[in-house]
């Protein structure tokens, strides 16, 4: 009686994992080097419409493939499962009678033979599986419906950026202009009140122009219509006057900037208006983070493919939460300009998307309470 329990158990056994292996999600083949199926599960016949006695030793897996999925089978699969003895993941379409192509994933390995099938010197033979991928490609499809949409969106989105910012950067610099030649030409006849009132017109309308002309960049940056003006540039004196030119306000809060240039780099072809507005930025940036009598160093090096400049600052430093966003465009770092000093929280990311456009990459290093180094990379050959 003991021995009659255990043989069912074992009998149970059997018949629970046949059923598995026959009616399993996925189809389960069996299949010889030329791809002849030499064992298939219930669910593969049930896919392809073929009975047992019609596909075992009778078809090849190629026969339920359209003709590019033949052609990479011969050209690609076989050769790579002889070569490692197994393969993984790879997409085909099956075939089946009168039913749409069944996208699916194959994965096959090679069976171990045993002792007396080597020495009969038999084939090899492949254990197959097949994944039923039709869900994964509707999610695939899906996904790249709705990247093209959010991709239209954003198209749209840049459009009527900058359709807005061109409206309103002509008021906003009329403002900005007659704001000014009041404060230099009737400034002597107007109190200080009046004064004060025409300096916040023209200080705040110039705030706002530059940020009508930020987002104008990044809406056309962002749409691929970053167009660049290569010129051969010589960058040494490029940048020494691009300095030059940012002195006075650096002077105004007694930052003392020091250019430095190890070497002198071959020339460059750059957009100069571009590239003078990622210094111009990295330039403000520092002055604008840096407290009085500090100093902001900048210099110039290169090696065999790239030229390296380096804008280093004794300021306030930058929070390691907030290094991973200061590329990021409407950022806003939660160190605050020493001064009062206004931001778009544009500038940066203008700055890598003209730098990487130009084949280049920035990078930065900061410490709190012991500065910030921008270090921008730019290659030797020409874009």
């Amino acid at each position: 009686m003991r021995l009659l329990s255990l043989n069912t158990k074992a009998d149970t056994y059997d018949d629970d994992f046949r059923e598995l292996y026959e009616h399993a999600p996925c189809g389960y083949l069996l299949i010889q080097e030329d791809g002849l199926i030499v064992k298939a599960n219930e669910t593969f016949l049930g896919w392809t419409g073929y009975s047992r006695e019609n596909l075992i030793n009778k078809r090849r897996i190629q026969d339920f493939l359209p003709i590019p999925g033949k052609i990479y089978y011969e050209t690609h699969f076989s050769p790579l499962l002889k070569m490692q003895e197994a393969v993984s993941e790879i997409a085909f379409e099956l075939l089946s009678e009168g039913k749409p192509a069944r996208p699916v994933l194959v994965t096959s390995i090679l069976r171990q033979a045993k002792d007396q099938e080597l020495q009969d010197d038999k084939p090899k033979h492949y254990r197959t599986t097949i994944f039923d991928a039709t869900a994964r490609r509707h999610y695939e499809l899906e996904l790249l419906r709705q990247k093209r949409k959010l991709e239209e969106l954003n198209d749209e989105k840049n459009e009527l950026l900058g359709m807005a910012a061109h409206e309103l950067r002509t008021p906003l610099g009329v403002i900005s202009t007659y704001s000014e030649f009041l404060e230099d030409e009737a400034s002597p006849q107007l109190s200080q009140e009046h004064r004060d009132f025409i300096s916040l017109i023209r200080s705040t309308s110039d705030n706002m122009l530059r940020l009508i002309n930020d987002i104008l960049d990044v809406s056309q940056i962002d749409a691929g219509k970053l167009h660049l003006d290569l010129q051969e540039t010589d960058f040494k004196l490029f940048v020494e006057q691009t300095v030059a030119i940012n002195r006075r306000l650096a002077d105004k809060k007694q930052i003392r900037e020091v250019f430095q240039a190890a070497t002198t780099p071959p020339k460059l072809w750059l957009d100069q208006n571009k590239i003078a507005q990622v210094l111009d930025n990295l330039l403000i940036n520092a002055i604008k983070f840096s407290s009085p009598e500090t100093q902001i160093s900048i210099s110039l090096s290169h090696d065999q493919e790239n030229v390296i400049l380096r804008v280093a600052d004794q300021g306030q430093g930058i929070p390691p939460e907030d290094l991973e966003k200061i590329f990021k465009p409407f950022n806003i770092s939660q160190i605050k300009s020493t001064h009062g000093e206004p931001s778009t929280g544009l500038g940066l990311a203008i700055v890598r998307r003209i730098v990487e456009g130009h084949g280049g990459r920035v990078t930065v290093q900061s410490q709190l309470d012991k500065g910030t180094e921008f270090r921008i990379q730019l290659p030797l050959s020409s874009v």
